[in-house]
């Protein structure tokens, strides 16, 4: 039964035997002032009659006054009640889209050979391939985008980041943030396809990062393909240590990313491929590389290791 038609129920229930009581001896009355045409007296019964149907009148003024209230409260329920279930249903929306994306954001897992899956899920994996980020952390996290969405390397830059002609040469585009950014912020991981031949890789494996367990290669993940990737591809490889400010490491079969100095708004995002990029594409060996560094306190950074 709705509120409404309980409020009426109950109204009906109890108003209306005063109203038939009313009624009775208004019946009375009337029949007492039929018969009493010729006694003595008439004029009381005129104005007791009188007063009954003011009474009456005044009855029936105040039950409608009180349905009136009762009606205004039933559209003010109503609507707040309309506005709760709206306020439900993009609720659940919401939790549907977040769903989706979820789903959407972890296409990994099944790529892998039933072999490569049982090494990463057996075994211990070397300390060097547990650099972990924790809640304490902060993380800056890409934009959720469907796996194998036309573009979707630029689709996931996140918010403060954005793509712009690189400071280092014949680079192409690179990462710059519009924000501070501290040392010690974690971002990743960098996404692509599983390969398990580095023949295989887009673009001769420019975009291929090697994921380890105990030292040992477990597969390939090229990001070379905009579709299958994130924005974490478009990070540059400084030309020295004192231009690096972003360094990579593994965590289990992931790789991410870290800040190892504080960002500036306006800076380029940088981290260090490695020596065999460095010398195949700027013919830099490790000396040159880590000329500009003397670990003095002014150059203090989070990565020291590449050039101790």
């Amino acid at each position: 039964m709705g509120i409404f038609q309980f409020v009426l129920n109950y109204i009906f229930n109890t108003k209306m035997k005063r109203w038939n009581l009313v009624l009775v001896n208004i019946f009375s009355l009337l029949v007492v002032h039929d018969t009493a045409t010729t006694l003595p007296g008439e004029q009381i019964l005129s104005t007791t009659i009188e007063s009954d149907i003011q009474q009456i009148k005044s009855t029936i003024n105040s039950m409608n006054s009180t349905l009136s209230d009762l009606t205004h409260m039933m559209e003010i329920l109503n609507r707040k009640i309309d506005k709760q279930n709206l306020h439900m249903q993009a609720t659940a929306d919401n939790f549907e889209n977040v769903q989706a994306q979820n789903e959407q954001k972890q296409p990994f897992e099944q790529q892998y050979d039933s072999s490569t899956l049982k090494r990463i899920n057996t075994g211990r994996w070397h300390e060097d391939e547990l650099w972990c980020f924790t809640e304490n952390d902060d993380v800056i996290v890409d934009v959720p985008v469907g796996w194998n969405t036309n573009d979707r390397a630029y689709k996931t830059l996140p918010r403060g980041l954005r793509l712009s002609k690189s400071t280092i040469p014949n680079a192409g585009s690179g990462v710059f943030t519009d924000v501070f950014i501290p040392l010690g912020t974690y971002f990743g991981p960098y996404e692509g396809v599983v390969i398990y031949d580095i023949d295989d890789g887009y673009n001769d494996g420019e975009y291929v990062f090697n994921v380890y367990k105990n030292w040992k290669i477990l597969f390939f993940r090229d990001g070379g393909s905009l579709d299958t990737s994130n924005w974490t591809r478009f990070m540059n490889c400084p030309r020295d240590f004192m231009e690096l400010n972003v360094e990579a490491f593994q965590c289990k079969e992931n790789v991410y990313f870290r800040t190892v100095r504080n960002l500036e708004p306006g800076t380029e995002l940088l981290f260090f491929y490695g020596w065999e990029y460095a010398e195949a594409s700027f013919n830099m060996k490790q000396e040159t590389f880590c000329k500009g560094y003397n670990g003095t306190i002014h150059q203090s950074t989070g990565s020291e290791w590449i050039c101790e």
